[in-house]
Parts: C-alpha cells; sequence; structure tokens
C-alpha cells in the first residue's frame, strides 16, 4: 500500500515545526513562558487536528467497506504519527525546561533523550506507564493528558467501532 502525500506532508510539517522551534530556542528570540506555552497550543491544535483526522477516516473506511486490514494499516501509521508527534513536543518542552520531566537521566545526549521521550510517549499511548519517566511541571502534565485522551479516543472508541459501525452500515444498506 502506498503512503499518501498528505500523510508525507503531515510528516514534514511535524518536523518542520519541530525544526523552526529548535531554531527559535537556540537564537533566544522569546522567554522559556513564552515557548512552554507555543509547545503546549501547538500540541492542543494537533490533537484537535489528529480527532477530526481519525473520526473522517473512519466514517470513510465504513463508508466505503475498506478491508480491515487496510484500515487497520491506516490507523497504524495515524497512531504512529501521534505518538512521534507527541514525543516531539515532549522533547521540546524537555529542551526548553529541563523541570518538565522527572527520570530523564543527566547523562543522555540529545539523541538519547529523543529515544527517551518516544519511549515515553509510546508507553502513554499504550497505557502502561511505567512510571520512570514522569511529567513534573503543569504544561508537562498537560502534554501527557492530550496523549492519554487522543489514546482512549482512537482506541476505544475508533478501532474498537470500526467492525460495529461497518456492520450497521451492512445492514443498512440491505
Amino acid at each position: 500500500m502506498n503512503i499518501p502525500k498528505r500523510e508525507i506532508a503531515e510528516f514534514a510539517t511535524l518536523f518542520v515545526v519541530a525544526y523552526l522551534f529548535k531554531i527559535v530556542f537556540v537564537q533566544q528570540f522569546f522567554s522559556v513562558q513564552t515557548l512552554v506555552v507555543f509547545i503546549t497550543l501547538w500540541a492542543f491544535v494537533k490533537s484537535i487536528y489528529f480527532i477530526f483526522e481519525n473520526s473522517t477516516q473512519l466514517l470513510i473506511a465504513t463508508s466505503e467497506d475498506i478491508a480491515y486490514h487496510r484500515f487497520l494499516f491506516l490507523m497504524t501509521y495515524n497512531i504512529g504519527q501521534m505518538t512521534l508527534s507527541f514525543a516531539v513536543d515532549f522533547f521540546c518542552l524537555y529542551e526548553v525546561d529541563t523541570r518538565s520531566f522527572v527520570g530523564v537521566m543527566p547523562e543522555f545526549g540529545k539523541l538519547e533523550e529523543a529515544f527517551e521521550f518516544f519511549y515515553f510517549s509510546v508507553l502513554n499511548f499504550t497505557f502502561f506507564g511505567y512510571g520512570d519517566l514522569m511529567p513534573a511541571t503543569v504544561p508537562a502534565k498537560i502534554l501527557v493528558l492530550m496523549e492519554v485522551i487522543i489514546a482512549f479516543l482512537t482506541i476505544i472508541f475508533i478501532l474498537s467501532d470500526f467492525i460495529s459501525m461497518k456492520d450497521s452500515l451492512k445492514k443498512i444498506k440491505k
């Protein structure tokens, strides 16, 4: 299955914004508080987009009667995009304010920190949350809360309702 150009553009947009954030952070154009607000608002906007996008894809998948394995591939891609997106948000927040998260080893380099936040994001999305990395500030807790809400909506409502919605539409069409 080919990944549509729109999805590639979405990934590119996420990384371009993160890179622009890095430039703004390094150049110290804004205060720490302003950057924290920007990261939180950006995550909120993305969260609304992810909820809308997943709901739209669910409706399209059920109305077009696509195969279940194709729908699962699409949702797996979306979940990967969401977890990676939140990992970047967590990493950026930590870069701005290292007090945001507790449990990041001080001897970690940037690549290890990035992996640590990806790991944290995947654990949040799958509801495991081992507790080795924890949000310590209100903005960090807001970001984690957003990811958990999106994970809940995605896993519980979208994936579990796909089959029942598909069956309901088949009954209506008969």
